[in-house]
């Protein structure tokens, strides 16, 4: 079983009446990186609340970070993302990498 040890999260800002297209171009570069950069898990969403709302999500997991590497090749390839950076629609709010740390945790049961 692979272990989820790096994260990526990005969040764009897109016109609303590019949203549901945007997520449309974003599932299918989330079905890319899934192929090609060797991602564990790749979602995608909406934000509902907080300080982006509106703004869609992707969030990829992978093992390395030799998948951070492997992404950019993909995005340089895939159409899906061209065609949305192109739109003049979207805008990257933010963009993190987040380097997980496995955490044991303890269950005790209690009999009463």
């Amino acid at each position: 079983m692979s272990n989820i040890n790096y994260f990526v999260l990005t969040v764009a800002d897109c016109d609303a009446d590019y949203t549901s297209t945007m997520v449309g171009h974003v599932k299918t570069l989330a079905q890319e990186l899934l192929d090609d950069a060797g991602a564990i898990r790749v979602r995608v969403g909406v934000v509902v609340t907080g300080d982006n709302p509106g703004g869609v999500l992707l969030v990829q997991g992978y093992e390395s970070i030799d998948g951070l590497e492997k992404a950019l090749d993909v995005y340089s390839k895939s159409e899906a993302y061209r065609e949305f950076v192109a739109s003049g629609k979207v805008q990257i709010r933010l963009r993190n990498l987040v380097q997980a740390h496995p955490v044991a945790f303890l269950l005790s049961l209690i009999h009463i």
